[in-house]
């Protein structure tokens, strides 16, 4: 799973996760930058590469490589990855369940597809659950402490919930790089739905 690309002869060159490395251009819907100037002209043609206008198309940017000009290499790249981070931010809701305020029945109902339901990714962090569904593509919120208020223990929710195999217990956020992480917004809600997407 991809949410741009960076057409580019280096093999060094760190990109976020989700961006695809390739020399090779090809019509894509993906945002694409294309580095080196000369790179740019090979594919577009020299009159469509316009110093003061790096955006090509819809989604196709271009800049220098960073031996031709890095000042304007870096600007261009970072303004890049701002687009891949919105992307991937907006590409999943949100919804804190607030078992205080939800109906009864309601809330059964949520509890028991926490236990017996679909396919979900689980992250727990600082006793909140952050689970994300492919079904509904959101992530739901559950605070653990909410829980306990009604007298639920914290070990046997969590051993309900890897009690069903169709739960994936995500322990840690170790698999998101760096750069990515220092970006998103709310790491905890993006972390099970990004664990979802590795795995495509």
């Amino acid at each position: 799973m991809f949410f741009g690309r960076v057409i580019t002869k280096s093999k060094t060159l760190p990109l976020l996760d989700f961006v695809e490395r390739t020399e090779n251009y090809g019509q894509s819907e993906l945002p694409t930058l294309i580095i080196g100037k000369k790179n740019a002209e090979e594919i577009f043609g020299k009159e469509r590469i316009k110093v003061l206008d790096k955006k090509i198309d819809k989604n196709t940017y271009w800049t220098f490589a960073k031996n031709e000009r890095r000042t304007d290499f870096e600007a261009d790249f970072e303004n890049f990855e701002k687009i891949i981070v919105q992307n991937i931010e907006k590409g999943v809701e949100y919804t804190y369940f607030n078992i205080f305020t939800s109906p009864h029945e309601i809330s059964e109902k949520f509890i028991k597809w926490l236990y017996e339901g679909g396919k979900k990714y689980i992250y727990i962090q600082n006793r909140h659950l952050y689970i994300y569904s492919p079904l509904t593509n959101k992530v739901y919120g559950l605070s653990l402490m909410d829980t306990e208020y009604i007298g639920k223990e914290d070990e046997i929710i969590l051993q309900k919930l890897a009690d069903n195999p169709k739960n994936i217990m995500i322990e840690n956020n170790g698999f998101i790089g760096l750069e990515l992480k220092s970006r998103l917004k709310n790491l905890n809600i993006m972390t099970p739905y990004l664990y979802f997407l590795k795995e495509q």
